[in-house]
């Protein structure tokens, strides 16, 4: 039996499908099993199939569309069966590496939960090279805390770049009732209460900007944003020390701007009201306020094209502002 199991759910992307297996295929570390997880798609995967078929992937084809959170819980479920197993994104690509690099560090940290690499971001369409990269400096967080203020420090991380170790297992049923599709963050820290987990500072996984990503899902909503950052507080623990409630409120209030634009215009809740429910739960404050959260605003605002050209200079304007 194989050691680790690789699961790709995927959803009418079979042109990013065969980018992602290219780079799977490239791997170091060989010694995996690996299954598409399609989700009913209405587009054909026999071409994308065929060209990897002496490959031995297994390939699992829903009845009927059960949403992406259930489909990455079945893959939970399939993947658990070996001793690590990882859900990778049918639209990322993965260094030859990577792969290499999280069972080595699982296999040195047996009591891990899990471990992930950092990711760098590529247009889709644009050409992808990757670089010589060495073993990777490991970062290990031992508490929720811990993990938390690197997560609201912007850390370059995404679910696709996470290894698990399946006989730690995962929760039974990500919380998407409450978060949707930001659940996978939850997960993370909801792992680290019952273990330690870690971080290879390598970018090993390129993460693809295009239109039909998960962070332009129809489904989200604000509310969910602002569940997530209610989460971030309470895994801080109360009460906040100053420098936690200073880095709180910074990613808070960029990021609630920011998911705002990523939320349909009919879905959205008032601004104000946004605005009032963030400072009541201690997470947003306009002087926390920086270069993404203006973007934000100057995208809602229909100006985000011009902001995007006086943003250096007003950037140059700040810095001086700062050493006065």
């Amino acid at each position: 039996m194989s050691r680790l199991t690789i699961v790709i759910p995927t959803y009418n992307r079979p042109g990013f499908l065969g980018e992602c297996l290219e780079s799977l295929m490239a791997q170091t570390f060989s010694d995996f099993r690996l299954v598409i997880l399609d989700n009913a798609s209405e587009t054909d995967y026999g071409p994308v199939l065929e060209r990897f078929s002496s490959a031995g992937i297994e390939y699992i084809r829903n009845a009927e569309n059960i949403g992406s959170t259930r489909n990455i819980e079945k893959a939970f479920a399939i993947g658990s069966a070996t001793e690590y197993f990882t859900i990778f994104h049918d639209d990322d690509l993965a260094h030859p590496y990577m792969l290499e690099q999280q069972v080595r560090t699982l296999d040195a940290n047996p009591g891990m939960r899990w471990v992930a690499t950092e990711c760098a971001p590529f247009v889709s369409g644009s050409a992808v090279a990757f670089e010589d990269v060495g073993i990777g400096a490991l970062d290990i967080y031992q508490t929720p805390p811990a993990l938390v203020r690197r997560l609201l420090e912007n850390v370059a991380l995404n679910f696709g770049s996470v290894m698990f170790h399946s006989s730690q297992g995962p929760p039974a049923r990500l919380r998407h009732a409450e978060f949707e599709i930001v659940a996978d963050r939850v997960l993370l820290v909801d792992l680290a209460q019952s273990g330690p987990v870690g971080l290879l500072r390598e970018p090993l996984v390129r993460y693809r900007h295009h239109e039909g990503q998960d962070s332009h899902n129809p489904i989200f909503r604000e509310a969910h944003a602002l569940a997530l950052m209610r989460y971030y507080r309470d895994a801080l623990g109360a009460p906040l020390a100053a420098e936690d409630l200073r880095l709180l409120r910074r990613h808070a209030t960029n990021y609630l701007l920011h998911a705002r634009t990523a939320v349909l215009p009919d879905a959205r809740i008032a601004f104000g009201e946004l605005v009032d429910a963030a400072k009541r739960d201690g997470v947003f404050s306009w002087a926390a306020i920086d270069g993404q959260g203006i973007a934000a605003l100057a995208a809602l605002a229909g100006v985000g094209s011009a902001y995007s050209a006086v943003r250096p200079l007003l950037g140059k304007i700040k810095r001086a502002l700062s050493r006065r």
